[in-house]
């Protein structure tokens, strides 16, 4: 029999001894950078405070996400706290995504070591770098942690209340975001793979609780749509053209999500990737990843056929609502990481790990994937740089309040087709194209700014027009 070292001892030691310290720790070093980055891009429409609390605003329009509306009544208390308060908001959200994972892994591995390990990976984890700092992504984050909490549940405890209950957490999810309906499926798939493991040698019929749960899953799903019909204001399940249609493209599917669990599970550099003189830095930030992830595909052949049939089950709902959609984007990985998360730990679980190289793959990762997220969040500060340098020059051309009732922007045409991250912004997208003047006036300002290809294009009752460079640079080019 081997026995442990009496350093592997002392290191167990301090991993029972001070879990939360560590978590905490990495959460600090990772959250508190997102109140030094500013609003960018659709956050100037997406994140207005709203200051007339209505009904009808929980009431589905395009989206269904009243939760997001009331935590926007709430800044619209005090304009001041924007953009802190939507920060704080989406950092409660990671923090308690990140200990469910903890708690999770505690009952699926029995070790804290493990689960610390786990906690920490998913905290510091680059793929989340959008949807923890971004001013609108609270939506994203308690989405999440909502999806996690009915797996918690679902593998704590066996009655039909907490069926129910766990059910009930996931339709929270899908009205934080909508994507989150999709924790229906994934959090009994992935329960089921837990109590397979833990019961094992018992007469525990986990595979008809799982039907029952699915089931049960499948009742609330179709509630879940018939309250969407009942209450839609317009349409009830989202635009049928543009941006969210559905896309019946079994090849573009297939490549969003090659794309989505790529992000969610290697360290890839994505601000790298829409830099030219980058892709030296990306394939380098791909690669870190790599040893983790050839070790998990070795591991997982230990694991049986059913299991892995139902982390890819699990994996494919948390990747679907995007997916058919055919729209990827940083902050879409945050439920993705947090699913691969759950799935390592399910197929290391069900093979004793005694390769010592294994901490050190692990212990590179996380400090390498550490850099990688420091590099994004210097970018994502500089993006919200340039959007306050276009606000600060607009603003500097005015007398206080004497902002004009309608104003016209027209960006540099050479960003036309040009891919950018969320992270990864020019000056005219970062502004909203001017529209990042108005916390100046606490959101309040009576009127409006519209954006044109050209002088010609601009509406007719435009006052003012303004032209935004790439770099930052406003020109006033005259009223009309």
């Amino acid at each position: 029999m081997k026995h442990a070292s009496s350093t592997d001892l002392e290191r167990d030691r301090f991993f029972n001894a001070y879990p939360y310290l560590i978590i905490g720790f990495s959460l600090t070093v990772f959250c508190v950078p997102a109140f030094f980055i500013l609003p960018s891009g659709d956050d100037w429409s997406t994140s207005q405070p709203i200051y007339v609390f209505t009904l009808d605003l929980l009431r589905p329009h395009t989206f269904w996400r009243p939760f997001e509306e009331l935590l926007l009544v709430v800044v619209g208390w005090n304009a001041a706290w924007h953009p802190g308060l939507l920060h704080l908001a989406a950092i409660l959200g990671h923090a308690a995504s990140t200990l469910l994972i903890f708690w999770i892994a505690k009952i699926v591995t029995g070790s804290s070591k493990k689960s610390v390990v786990a906690a920490v990976l998913f905290a510091v984890f680059p793929s989340n770098a959008a949807a923890v700092w971004s001013v609108d992504s609270a939506i994203q984050t308690f989405s999440t942690s909502f999806g996690l909490l009915a797996l918690y549940i679902l593998v704590s405890y066996r009655s039909l209340s907490s069926v129910l209950l766990a059910g009930a957490c996931c339709l929270v999810a899908a009205l934080w975001k909508e994507s989150g309906i999709a924790w229906l499926v994934a959090a009994p798939a992935f329960a089921a793979v837990v109590k397979d493991l833990k019961f094992a040698n018992s007469s525990f019929p986990v595979y008809r609780n799982l039907l029952f749960q699915l089931v049960v899953a499948l009742l609330l799903l179709a509630i879940y749509f018939f309250l969407r019909g009942v209450l839609a204001l317009d349409h009830a399940f989202g635009p049928g053209s543009g941006r969210y249609a559905l896309q019946m493209n079994p090849w573009l599917w297939l490549e969003s999500s090659i794309m989505l669990l790529g992000i969610a599970i290697t360290a890839t550099d994505t601000i790298a990737l829409f830099k030219d003189e980058n892709y030296i830095v990306a394939a380098l930030s791909f690669l870190i990843t790599i040893p983790l992830l050839i070790w998990l595909l070795l591991t997982a052949r230990g694991s049986s056929k059913k299991h892995l049939a139902l982390i890819a089950l699990a994996l494919a709902a948390l990747l679907s609502p995007h997916v058919v959609i055919g729209q990827v984007s940083e902050m879409y990985a945050h439920p993705v990481t947090a699913g691969a998360i759950v799935s390592t730990l399910l197929i290391i679980n069900t093979k004793p790990v005694d390769n010592k190289l294994v901490p050190v793959i692990v212990s590179l990762t996380i400090v390498l994937a550490s850099f990688v997220s420091a590099h994004k969040w210097f970018e994502m500060h500089e993006t919200g740089l340039r959007a306050a340098a276009v606000a600060n020059r607009i603003e500097a051309h005015y007398e206080v309040g004497g902002f004009p009732g309608v104003v016209c922007t027209i960006q540099d045409k050479t960003n036309s087709g040009r891919p950018y991250s969320v992270l990864y912004m020019d000056a005219p997208i970062a502004s909203g194209y001017g529209r990042s003047v108005l916390p100046r006036s606490g959101w309040e300002l009576p009127y409006q700014i519209t954006r044109a290809q050209d002088v010609v294009s601009c509406p007719k009752n435009a006052e003012d027009i303004w032209y935004i460079t790439l770099d930052g640079d406003v020109l006033f080019l005259g009223d009309q």
